[in-house]
């Protein structure tokens, strides 16, 4: 927690594991928004559907999509074989699948897999088809962190997302606090001694895959 202004900021991480949905337009990773996509809230629960087959669950939580479940450290990503669209719930129209629906996906998870292989901001975890488009599941790999303020009339653990203007205004000098307080604070003996991680993807081969990434703290 930080006080500025006479008023209480408190930072918060989601609980489960933040993704996003994407597809990509020729070569560009395109991130699918509400606001974005028409059929947002069918392409959501078709993918929930899904994801239930292994016990996976996609949650509309605030700021940004999560998944629930159980999941290994080798977990690899998977194309989810296309299904026909429900008539009921969704208003959408049935649709047989094609052999060239399936082989579509294929080739579409196969390339996303070879793209975002050294990406350094996701990790595909599957794809999809709905509606005789490609979609993928990202997982997002940078720490995400979430800005609220204090609500004085609720109890004193109490805090809503910061307002767009509020967001705009307060982050950055929210950020800097936290690079001062975590950053910059002295290294200890241990800390010195602790071994440093290091990533077995080819030196010079990881990129930052971010064109038109939704931003999550508004």
């Amino acid at each position: 927690m930080a006080s500025m202004d006479g008023i209480q900021y408190g930072v918060g991480f989601p609980l489960d594991m933040p993704v996003a949905i994407a597809f990509f337009n020729g070569s560009e990773l395109t991130f699918v928004t509400e606001q974005s996509f028409p059929k947002y809230d069918a392409l959501l629960e078709y993918i929930d559907e899904q994801l239930d087959d292994n016990d996976i669950s996609l949650l509309r939580t605030p700021v940004v999509l999560t998944v629930a479940g159980e999941f290994d450290d080798d977990d690899v990503s998977v194309p989810y074989l296309p299904r026909e669209t429900a008539t009921s719930g969704s208003g959408l129209s049935a649709a047989a699948v094609s052999d060239e629906d399936v082989k579509s996906l294929l080739r579409a998870h196969t390339r996303a897999d070879r793209i975002l292989e050294y990406a350094a901001d996701v990790k595909l975890m599957g794809s999809f088809q709905f509606e005789r488009q490609n979609f993928h599941l990202l997982q997002l790999l940078e720490p995400l962190i979430v800005f609220g303020r204090q609500l004085t009339d609720g109890g004193t653990h109490d805090f809503a997302l910061l307002e767009e203007a509020d967001s705009e205004q307060m982050r950055p000098r929210l950020e800097r606090l936290l690079h001062e307080q975590f950053v910059s604070a002295p290294v200890s003996d241990d800390d010195e001694e602790a071994p440093r991680s290091s990533s077995s993807a080819p030196s010079g081969r990881r990129q930052r895959i971010r064109p038109n990434r939704p931003r999550f703290d508004q």
